[in-house]
């Protein structure tokens, strides 16, 4: 009767640490994803920064040769 319950109980416990394992598995994999998805989110929020970035260069340089060009310009008709 002693190796019977002494069984069972094993047979729980395994069951139980099979579970654990289990669930274990499902939580990295879900981590994993999470990571995945947050990795693809800041890369594409880096690109449109550098996107931007590049944009407000371009407009800054176009206004700066501007404003020299118009001072070369007022500066020759003086």
């Amino acid at each position: 009767m002693l190796d019977l319950l002494f069984g069972i109980t094993t047979l729980v416990v395994l069951l139980a640490g099979a579970l654990v394992v289990a669930r274990l598995q499902q939580l990295a994999q879900s981590q994993r994803d999470v990571l995945d998805t947050l990795t693809q989110d800041m890369e594409a929020k880096h690109r449109e920064m550098l996107s931007d970035l590049h944009e407000g260069l371009v407009r800054q340089t176009e206004n700066t040769h501007s404003a020299l060009t118009q001072q070369g310009l007022s500066f020759l008709m003086r």
